[in-house]
């Protein structure tokens, strides 16, 4: 009976260090992915204002000629 709780208890040990350390890994990829996410829409952001901008530019070199 000892010999089966402390057999339990090792694999019970074992499987909540498991799922901790997965648990762990899944919170780094998840924040790596939401600062990837976030780096993305602001380089969107940025390349529509670029657009804007080249735009003007081009409509006013086109009054101009």
């Amino acid at each position: 009976m000892i010999l089966e709780y402390k057999k339990m208890d090792e694999q019970y040990t074992n499987l909540k260090r498991d799922n901790d350390d997965v648990v762990d890994k899944l919170h780094v990829m998840n924040k790596t992915r939401y600062d990837l996410e976030t780096r993305i829409t602001e380089l969107g952001e940025v390349n529509k204002s670029l657009r804007e901008i080249l735009a003007i530019r081009d409509s006013t070199i086109d009054r101009r000629q």
